[in-house]
């Protein structure tokens, strides 16, 4: 029933389209300056405020929270489908260390509630990931709205689904691309017959958020919102291309696993560490 409402109240081709075109945040003249300044990081007290407004969640929330049972707290009421609840509980205790007690709990009932919003989607493996990421920088609500934004408006129909065949694609041309601009890469992991997508399909469903450390992924999260799913593939790119020497080296697909899982050092966002790579440089070279 829901995911009829939502594919016919007319939203989401108008509002995907305006936020793709920057007309939630900026009139054109200003884009390429708003850009510039979004790659060189968002403010951290208001990066919150600009995710909500960039992502077109503002509007998507006012849309939808002025429609019975549509609303957010409306969705939190609904039950869960039995397997959907067990597929959420099962990946919370997996997030991060960072993710706790009342977070924990706040996050359960973030995914919950889009698995009733969209049932056609449910919940999908890596969107605990984002979820926690996304309420560490916004109040509940806000959090979801702009969960809601990522999945249906920023990120390619399908990326997240049953079969994920948005983002098989979108790692499809992912490794065309490292074909073409990093042939030598491309030819040493033909050689030892190691595949990329082993590695780097993880980075594409968590929007990096298990890949790279806490403050390289808000940083790259910023320019995902403003940008969309071309930052993904940039930003994919450029650790590629940091971690060329160690790639070269590899002698097996353990190699390429290890270069990989953490390209910039340190840990994932949603645990302790950070890495030997700064993120200024690392959106140099995407950008």
């Amino acid at each position: 029933r829901r995911s009829s409402d939502l594919n016919n109240s007319g939203y989401n081709s108008t509002f995907s389209k305006l936020r793709r075109a920057g007309g939630f945040l900026v009139d054109s003249s200003l884009k390429a300056q708003v850009t510039k300044a979004v790659r060189a990081g968002c403010p951290p007290s208001r990066r919150g405020e600009i995710w909500w407004v960039a992502s077109g969640a503002r509007e998507k929330a006012k849309y939808y929270e002025a429609r019975p049972g549509e609303g957010y707290e409306a969705l939190c009421t609904w039950p869960v489908e039995e397997h959907v609840a067990y597929e959420i509980d099962k990946d919370l205790h997996r997030t991060g260390g960072g993710v706790q007690g009342e977070v924990l709990e706040t996050l359960r009932r973030l995914l919950s509630a889009y698995s009733v919003r969209n049932p056609d989607i449910g919940y999908c493996q890596s969107m605990n990931f984002i979820g926690a990421l996304l309420l560490l920088q916004l109040p509940e609500e806000r959090a979801f709205w702009v969960f809601a934004a990522l999945v249906e408006d920023i990120l390619p129909p399908d990326f997240y689904s049953q079969d994920m065949l948005g983002a098989r694609a979108e790692q499809r041309v992912f490794q065309r691309v490292v074909q073409l601009k990093c042939p030598k890469i491309d030819q040493h992991l033909t050689l030892i017959d190691a595949s990329l997508e082993v590695s780097c399909y993880p980075w594409f469903l968590c929007l990096f958020v298990n890949t790279l450390p806490y403050q390289a992924t808000l940083r790259v999260l910023d320019v995902i919102v403003h940008e969309g799913i071309k930052v993904v593939l940039r930003v994919a790119l450029a650790l590629i291309k940091l971690q060329e020497s160690n790639l070269l080296a590899a002698e097996h697909v353990g190699d390429v696993f290890m270069c990989l899982k953490h390209p910039l050092g340190g840990a994932g966002a949603l645990d302790s560490g950070d890495g030997g790579v700064s993120p200024d440089e690392m959106l140099h070279l995407a950008f």
